[in-house]
């Protein structure tokens, strides 16, 4: 091998005390394969150790596997690797070529031809653009500014990028043209924070700007909207559709339009409602992605449905209006786009629920498919939900402090004989509007049941009268946690991803019994109960307007339609029961 004749070389000519003899025995010597540890999957091993499979996110169980098979344990001194500043492992054999270079290096000189300093492959297609050498890199750069790299074919951003790091490192290169192009100008598809937008779109002197002050005391459309986000900030939900839906919007205009927000028309509108349905390949993900991946995008999975898309039309309809009512534009370009536009409105799915018949069944089916403290939770989370019609959002911010106790006094003529004890649970609902929701004493103390089993197992959990404590908490605390789990609320993917994982069971028992309604429970939901809630209620006579009250409907349209869907079964037995008794 060249480089070890070359060293061996160079350290016979070394004065004895400068001598690199350890660096050579490193170069030759063979690095010992680390030793494999087969380890069992995630839910075996929660299984195993007794940890809270709902509770715990998937990073967390990781770190935990680590730290239990010593994964996380560096080797003996001998054996150690070193990191690097990113935290990248650095074998001997780099560490020895590292050291070696000091004494190997050779100058980067701009009369230096490319192919010294880049691979065979990389050298031909620079070659293609005119690129001989260094200083011909340091000349294509300098013409063709940020996006240079579009001249060399198959050369993407990040690898351009590094060239420029490796230039600006010998001194050939100023750290200004050295920079990651998307600080320098938007030129990819990537997340908001990330996004450089030219001078031209900042929306300085966008078309629709107001003359003057405005409220939000914005020079730029970022601030304007990072100002109209602001209020948002205490509803973490809220403020991720919201910033969702901008985001698309900011891209679109910036990579597409090449307009500012503030410059934006009607026409422009209109041409983004078609993007949302249609958005093209580059645009798509193809799936779930970090937004510090290169390969983020948007859009998950191609084009939204017309609900999605009248969603995210009304989310930039609404900034344009805080806008133009701040003072900072003129008009709202979108505020016509979606009286235009024929799209379904959003509609409640009255069909999602579960008939009498089948929830005795479902719940019939719980010591089936859990068992112990883990079954009990179970079954109070599915009473609490189909007897309250919560939310999940609200049943996770529930607390016992807000639970009131309602005393209510006989009345006769109704057929109330004895006074009876009852609850209200004040929640904050959808959009921040309080509301109360009634709770049968006999819920509450299964609630309080389930909780004194939990301190009995737990000790350190606290008192089961603490009033910060989760109608429905975790049965183990956080990592690291000592006490307190009683305060430790389910969290709403936990909470939707044990319900899930509940009705996959259910579907899978159903398909074993030859029930037919395999395919129903499979898709069930954590809404599913609410709507579960308004057909048992409904089927009792509960009038209308208690249900709707009762489910914080804004609408009474939303609940009528449940209330439609059990007036036609009803129609349907007694009309079927009708001709069966004309036929007898």
């Amino acid at each position: 091998m060249q480089l070890l004749d070359d060293a061996q070389a160079l350290n016979d000519s070394l004065p004895p005390e400068q001598r690199i003899d350890d660096v050579l025995e490193r170069l030759q010597s063979r690095e010992s394969k680390p030793k494999l540890v087969e380890l069992p999957s995630l839910e075996t091993f929660c299984s195993e150790q007794g940890l809270e499979l709902d509770f715990y996110s998937e990073q967390e169980l990781l770190q935990l596997m680590r730290e239990h098979y010593g994964l996380d344990q560096v080797r003996d001194e001998s054996d150690q690797e070193s990191f690097s500043q990113d935290g990248v492992q650095i074998s001997p054999q780099v560490r020895a070529l590292n050291t070696l270079q000091t004494y190997l290096a050779k100058p980067l000189l701009p009369t230096d031809s490319i192919a010294l300093w880049v691979s065979a492959a990389l050298c031909r297609r620079l070659a293609l653009a005119g690129v001989a050498t260094v200083d011909d890199l340091v000349r294509l750069q300098a013409a063709c500014g940020p996006t240079w790299y579009r001249k060399v074919q198959g050369l993407g951003q990040v690898r351009a990028d590094r060239l420029l790091g490796w230039l600006q490192s010998h001194g050939l290169l100023d750290a200004a043209a050295a920079k990651p192009v998307a600080e320098i100008v938007a030129t990819a598809i990537v997340p908001l924070e990330q996004l450089g937008i030219p001078q031209a779109l900042q929306g300085r002197s966008g078309g629709f700007r107001a003359m003057g002050p405005n409220a939000y005391g914005a020079e730029c459309d970022q601030q304007a909207w990072d100002a109209w986000l602001r209020p948002y900030e205490g509803q973490p939900r809220t403020w991720e559709t919201y910033r969702r839906e901008i985001e698309r919007f900011v891209l679109w205009a910036v990579l597409e339009r090449s307009r500012a927000l503030s410059a934006m028309t009607t026409a422009d509108c209109l041409a983004y409602r078609d993007f949302l349905t249609r958005p093209p390949a580059r645009w798509v993900s193809g799936g779930v992605r970090p937004r510090s991946a290169a390969s983020w995008r948007p859009f998950r999975s191609g084009g939204l449905d017309p609900v999605s898309v009248r969603h995210g039309l009304g989310v930039v309809r609404n900034l344009y209006a805080a806008w133009l009512e701040a003072g900072y534009v003129v008009a709202n370009p979108m505020a016509t786009v979606l009286k235009q536009v024929k799209l379904p409105a959003p509609a409640a799915d009255a069909k999602r629920g579960f008939t009498a018949e089948q929830w005795r069944w479902i719940l019939a089916q719980v010591p089936v498919v859990a068992q112990g403290l883990r079954a009990r939770r179970l079954a109070a989370l599915l009473r609490l939900l189909t007897e309250t019609g919560l939310r999940l959002d609200e049943l996770v911010r529930a607390r016992m402090g807000a639970l009131e106790p309602i005393h209510l006094e006989p009345e006769p003529d109704s057929g109330h004989t004895e006074e009876e004890l009852a609850y209200l649970l004040h929640v904050e609902g959808k959009g921040g509007k309080p509301r109360v929701v009634p709770m049968s004493a006999a819920l509450v103390d299964q609630l309080l049941e389930l909780h004194q089993l939990v301190d009995q197992v737990n000790p350190a959990a606290g008192s089961c009268a603490d009033l910060e404590r989760p109608l429905l908490g975790a049965l183990q605390g956080p990592v690291g946690q000592r006490g307190g789990e009683a305060r430790v609320a389910m969290g709403r993917a936990g909470l939707y991803k044990l319900l899930k994982r509940f009705f996959r069971r259910l579907a899978r028992l159903a398909v074993k019994q030859g029930r037919q309604d395999a395919d129903r429970l499979a898709a069930a939901s954590t809404h599913w109960l609410r709507h579960t809630f308004a057909r048992q209620a409904i089927a009792q006579d509960a009038p209308i307007g208690v249900v709707q009250e009762v489910l914080g409907h804004s609408s009474q349209r939303t609940t009528s339609e449940i209330y439609v869907l059990q007036e036609r079964t009803r129609l349907l037995r007694t009309m079927l029961q009708v001709h069966r008794t004309g036929r007898t």
